[in-house]
């Protein structure tokens, strides 16, 4: 999606939300550096439904064309609900890197759910991905993982070696 823009020669702002692994950016900005305009977005907060609250707040703000999202935490989850629901970032697609969803590793018996909190952002994780326009997976195990969490997506295309 960025990446068409950007191999078309447009200026693009790439908004980056808590944590987005900026090497599965590298391969895009090092072709496109010269196009590519970077926005920062952490949010520094363990609660995922304020830490989600913060970012959409944040997001709603900024002006960029393109959103990455780390599965590491659901910060984007408030706002990718507002774009599904047509209540904003209607233009910009949203696309989630996933390298590390505890979603995932629950579903093959890898981890357990201790809190409310993780429960809260397992299903807000799940939610993201399932909401997203695209999602960069790692590679061939985080595709079985995926699959056997039953995560259903968009788009999927994989990370650039």
């Amino acid at each position: 999606m960025c990446a068409g823009l950007l191999q078309a020669r447009y200026t693009v702002t790439l908004l980056l939300v808590a944590g987005t692994p900026w090497n599965d950016l590298s391969a895009l900005l090092r072709e496109h550096g010269d196009l590519a305009r970077v926005i920062e977005a952490g949010i520094d907060e363990p609660e995922p439904k304020r830490a989600a609250h913060l970012a959409y707040l944040a997001m709603r703000d900024l002006r960029f064309d393109c959103a990455f999202l780390a599965d590491s935490e659901p910060s984007g989850f408030y706002a990718l609900c507002a774009k599904r629901a047509g209540l904003g970032f209607v233009r910009a697609p949203f696309v989630q890197v996933a390298r590390t969803s505890a979603e995932w590793l629950r579903a093959r018996g890898l981890a357990t759910y201790r809190t409310a909190d993780d429960l809260d952002r397992a299903y807000m994780t799940r939610r993201s991905l399932e909401l997203a326009d695209e999602v960069i997976v790692a590679g061939p195990a985080h595709e079985r993982a995926r699959r056997d969490a039953g995560v259903a997506l968009r788009a999927v295309r994989h990370a650039a070696r």
